[in-house]
C-alpha cells in the first residue's frame, strides 16, 4: 500500500494525546495508516474553520485513475470559472447540500462544515486543491474523511473537551468512521 503524508513546515507530526511522549506518535501514525488501508478512504484531510479541508496536513492513498480523472477534470477547461464557481462548485455538480452525502464527516464536525452549510461553495481554497481534493474524494467518489477519524481510539483525549470543547467531535470516533 503506497501512502503520502504531506504535513506544511507549520504542523506538529506529534499528535495531541503525545506531546509529551513523542516516541509514542509513530505507533498512532501506524495505527492511522492501517485504519485507512482497511477503508474505502483515499484522502483524509482536517476540516478547520475556514475548510473543509486543511490543505495543510493530509493523508494519501495512492490511486492512479482518481489521478488521470483529475487531471481531466482541471485540464477540460483554460478558463477556470467553466470548471468551478462559487455556486456550483466543481464542474459544476451543483449546491453542499444537494451534492455532499448526509453522511460525510464533514457535516458533524463543528467547523469544517461551517462555510458550506450556508450552501454555498465560498470557502478558503475553494476553487484550488483544498476544494478540489474535497471535490474528488468526498463529492464525486465519496472516498475522503476526516484524518482524526483515522487515529487509534484515545489519541484524541488530549486536550480534554473541557479545556475545550470543540474537541468533543473527536469522541463521537466510532460515528463518523466509515470502512
Amino acid at each position: 500500500v503506497e501512502f503520502t503524508l504531506f504535513l506544511d513546515l507549520d504542523l506538529d507530526f506529534f499528535l495531541p494525546s503525545v506531546q509529551l511522549h513523542p516516541d509514542r506518535s509513530v505507533q498512532q501514525w501506524i495505527g492511522a495508516l492501517r485504519n485507512m488501508a482497511s477503508s474505502n478512504w483515499v484522502l483524509a484531510g482536517r476540516p478547520d474553520a475556514v475548510s473543509p479541508i486543511n490543505g495543510g496536513i493530509v493523508l494519501v492513498h495512492t490511486d492512479h485513475n482518481l489521478y488521470e480523472e483529475a487531471l481531466t477534470i482541471l485540464t477540460r477547461s483554460s478558463r477556470k470559472f467553466q470548471v468551478f464557481s462559487f455556486v456550483d462548485g466543481w464542474e459544476h455538480l451543483g449546491r453542499p447540500h444537494s451534492t455532499v452525502p448526509a453522511d460525510d464527516p464533514v457535516w458533524i464536525h463543528p467547523t469544517g462544515s461551517k462555510l458550506i452549510k450556508h450552501n454555498m461553495w465560498k470557502y478558503h481554497g475553494a476553487m484550488m486543491d483544498q476544494g478540489f481534493w474535497f471535490h474528488l474524494t468526498h463529492v464525486r467518489h465519496k472516498k475522503g474523511g476526516d484524518l482524526a477519524c483515522l487515529l487509534p481510539h484515545g489519541a484524541e483525549h488530549e486536550p480534554t473537551t473541557l479545556d475545550r470543547p470543540q474537541f468533543e467531535y473527536y469522541h463521537m470516533f466510532d460515528k463518523i468512521f466509515q470502512k
